[in-house]
């Protein structure tokens, strides 16, 4: 009986163990979600092209010129540093509008820029030949200085504030010839009843010297003179007019500073175009205008120096002008400058501020 009793519980477990195996297994727990996939990164839309500004620009020299390879450069170097957003044409004369008149075309908007001798502004400003130069004036340097350091800039877009011309500085320029003859002077009564291309004031002052001045464009002068239709002219310096082949029909070369020490060729910028430029490429055409400026300059007086042995070569004669003709000429345009400044204050103002100019500079300077 004992023993049956013992063997209940045992049966028990076993019965209990049976259970258990017959249970169905738990559900295992779900995996998780997975995550979901980032959403593709938004393609940005392509950058709109940056404005393109072209600009046609004309200078009054030809190909041939000194001034033009620096001129057409300032158009490749702004173009390719402004990553074309700024393309400069530059045409050499006659390229857009007849030679010698570039500084109506932009004022007009036909042209947005020009690179002149201001002394070719006459017609339209009448005291634009003191913007270039003053007989007996300040040099080269000093005339740059007067632009850029003192009231020179200033002073020529007061000139032209009437106009849509806006006017900085461009290229100084080495002094010019005094003049070109056919035949040799020997005192000033040598020059009385010669015909000499001249331009601008120097018509004027040359002419209470006794002489006849005649308008010769300058593709003209060298048939002109060996016609004999002038006696001799006034025009540029010795390295850029023996590539004109002056040296063939003038042999008398008078060289010195007191006519023309120098004549700076301005750069004018349409102002509605000037306007339209961003900050950053109006800064950009100013200072490589500047630049190339003062790289033509440097070359400009070495070749000078080299060609004067070249017409001497060929059998020029060059000397100075006669003592009493250049004081006579001295003369002339003092007593020019005191009259036109008697009757036209702003021209005296700007006479008076050039001639100040160099005063300031020699008082410590003998000259720059």
């Amino acid at each position: 009986m004992r023993k049956k009793i013992l063997l209940i519980p045992l049966a028990l477990l076993l019965i209990a163990s049976l259970v258990a195996c017959a249970a169905p297994a738990p559900a295992p727990a779900p995996a998780p979600a997975p995550a979901p996939a980032p959403a593709p990164a938004p393609v940005p839309a392509p950058a709109a092209p940056a404005e393109v500004i072209k600009w046609k620009g004309q200078h009054d020299n030809p190909v041939a010129a000194a001034t033009w390879p620096p001129f057409e450069e300032v158009a490749k170097r702004v173009t390719e540093i402004s990553g074309g957003r700024l393309v400069m044409q530059a045409f050499p004369a006659g390229g857009i509008v007849p030679e010698d008149e570039e500084f109506d075309a932009v004022n007009r908007g036909i042209l947005d820029y020009l690179l002149n001798g201001p002394a070719l502004w006459k017609s339209t400003i009448p005291t634009s030949c003191l913007f270039g130069y003053m007989i007996t004036g300040p040099s080269a340097l000093e005339m740059m200085c007067w632009y850029l350091g003192g009231e020179g800039l200033e002073l020529i877009n007061e000139a032209t504030k009437d106009t849509n011309v806006r006017v900085m500085f461009g290229f100084p320029e080495t002094p010019e010839v005094f003049l070109y003859t056919s035949k040799e002077l020997k005192s000033k009564e040598d020059i009385k009843g010669m015909k000499l291309r001249l331009i601008g004031d120097e018509a004027v002052i040359f002419s209470k010297l006794g002489v006849s001045p005649v308008n010769v464009s300058s593709p003209e002068i060298y048939e002109s003179t060996q016609r004999g239709v002038i006696d001799g002219f006034q025009h540029s310096s010795l390295s850029y007019d023996w590539k004109m082949g002056f040296h063939e029909v003038a042999p008398y070369i008078y060289i010195s500073e007191a006519r023309q020490p120098t004549d700076p060729q301005l750069f004018g910028v349409n102002k509605d175009s000037w306007a339209a430029l961003p900050d950053d490429l109006k800064k950009l055409v100013e200072d490589e205008m500047v630049a190339h400026g003062i790289k033509y300059y440097t070359g400009k007086m070495y070749a000078d120096t080299s060609a004067a042995q070249q017409f001497i070569d060929y059998g020029c004669k060059l000397a100075p002008p006669p003592a009493d003709l250049e004081e006579a000429l001295v003369e002339a345009a003092l007593e020019f400058y005191a009259a036109e400044s008697a009757k036209d204050p702003f021209f005296a103002r700007v006479a008076q501020s050039i001639m100040d100019f160099k005063a300031t500079s020699r008082s410590t300077f003998s000259r720059l």
